[in-house]
């Protein structure tokens, strides 16, 4: 088990001025964890004392941003030392921060986030056809239409801060594969026949 904090900060700032390179902060404290979210059989019922390779919980930091205004802003995660070592992915060592952004445009309509009704942990099977595909089950509040692409995963904020891959790219996580995204489901796919673990 992590010793996670109790709470961790969110920064955001306007993308018209950009603060002069400052931002504003607000503190999410923790409403809930550990929750078991490792995709395993039912009959396992404490997956850390399985003697799996891996094992995931999941925690709950949850917060209000009021924006003063109506325009173009964007938001991220504090920069976490959170990133575990994997074998294609990142090294876990420093430089490795896990740092998630979202942009949100309310210059012209007030629209609500995606909510994303999947965890983001998967085991994928090796060689193709099956079970190589994860769904993370988005919808919008306001009924609009979702697209979806693939981003280099970051470490922090800025337009070049991303996460370096050991043997492969966002695209590439796996040395020999492919990963493709659907536009319009976000179904994620990684085809290859390695074993081992990554980010996608």
């Amino acid at each position: 088990n992590l010793n996670l904090p109790n709470s961790f900060n969110i920064r955001w700032e306007e993308w018209a001025t950009n603060n002069g390179g400052g931002y504003n902060t607000t503190n999410l404290p923790m409403i809930s964890g550990p929750i078991n979210v490792t995709p395993v059989c039912d009959n396992i019922t404490d997956p850390c004392t399985y003697g799996l390779a891996y094992a995931y919980q999941k925690y709950v930091y949850k917060g209000v941003i009021t924006f003063p205004n109506r325009d173009s802003w964007k938001i991220w995660s504090e920069p976490e030392y959170a990133r575990n070592t994997t074998t294609y992915g990142p090294a876990g060592g420093f430089g490795d921060e896990l740092c998630v952004v979202a942009n949100i445009n309310n210059t012209t309509h007030l629209s609500s986030s995606p909510i994303f009704s999947s965890d983001p942990i998967s085991f994928l099977c090796t060689g193709g056809s099956g079970g190589n595909c994860f769904y993370n089950g988005a919808t919008d509040p306001d009924l609009d239409d979702l697209s979806y692409s693939l981003t280099q995963p970051k470490v922090d904020e800025g337009i070049n801060q991303n996460m370096n891959y050991q043997n492969g790219t966002y695209l590439q996580p796996f040395p020999t594969s492919f990963s493709t995204c659907d536009p319009m489901t976000g179904d994620l796919c990684v085809n290859t026949n390695l074993q081992g673990t990554s980010v996608a």
